[in-house]
């Protein structure tokens, strides 16, 4: 009986010590500061790969690491208008998106809202106008989504895209029309594609230009 009631009471302790200490470890690791993430010359954010990955993301559940949501947590939804013309093809940033939708813009031809705010885009394009039903769609992420497009339909109608953006009050809060922002934050590129193509094919942007653009500009 004393033998087992001392194994108990070593145990007990045992058990009761190793607690406290991986406590306090985890609790120190857990309130302590987070690194941010390194960025490269061409502004592309580099997130520790050797990090767990415990977090999920909000749009769509894909898990991400402490120091990612951290990031992620400092700024609002994005969506960007991108063309799925043949011209535009391929486009750059959709593999990034957390969502992406699409739908018929005109002659049949496709346009894609893509969401980004757990994934960063270092080159997002081509950048095309705005459109009613995509407004529609990234007014579901909250009151005040930052919306990233060149232009858009402005005549009285159900196609008035410009005035719906007026409606919603986001005109110089959340909304990025390169209209009014242009160069260095939405820029052209004619040699991406290694092709000739037309001018409204070559707008392009990232998701940290667009996000530091609106930290500073929209706030």
């Amino acid at each position: 009986k004393k033998v087992l009631i001392t194994a108990i009471v070593v145990y007990a302790l045992s058990a009761i010590g190793s607690f406290l200490l991986f406590s306090n470890i985890l609790g120190t690791t857990m309130t302590g500061p987070v690194a941010q993430p390194k960025k490269t010359a061409s502004g592309k954010l580099l997130f520790d790969p050797t990090l767990p990955k415990t977090e999920p993301c909000p749009l769509n559940g894909a898990l991400y690491s402490k120091q990612q949501k951290a990031w992620w947590e400092k700024h609002s939804p994005l969506g960007v208008m991108i063309e799925n013309s043949v011209d535009a093809r391929p486009q750059s940033g959709l593999t990034s998106a957390d969502i992406v939708y699409e739908a018929i813009a005109e002659g049949g031809i496709t346009r894609f809202l893509a969401m980004y705010y757990c994934q960063d885009a270092e080159f997002v394009g081509p950048v095309r106008s705005a459109r009613t039903y995509f407004l529609d769609m990234i007014s579901e992420y909250g009151p005040f989504p930052l919306y990233a497009h060149v232009g858009g339909a402005n005549t009285p109608g159900p196609a008035n895209a410009l005035g719906q953006i007026g409606d919603y009050g986001w005109v110089g809060v959340n909304d990025l029309n390169q209209f009014s922002i242009g160069f260095p934050v939405y820029v052209r590129d004619y040699d991406r594609l290694g092709r000739t193509v037309a001018t409204e094919h070559t707008v392009y942007s990232s998701t940290t230009k667009l996000w530091d653009y609106a930290k500073k500009n929209r706030d």
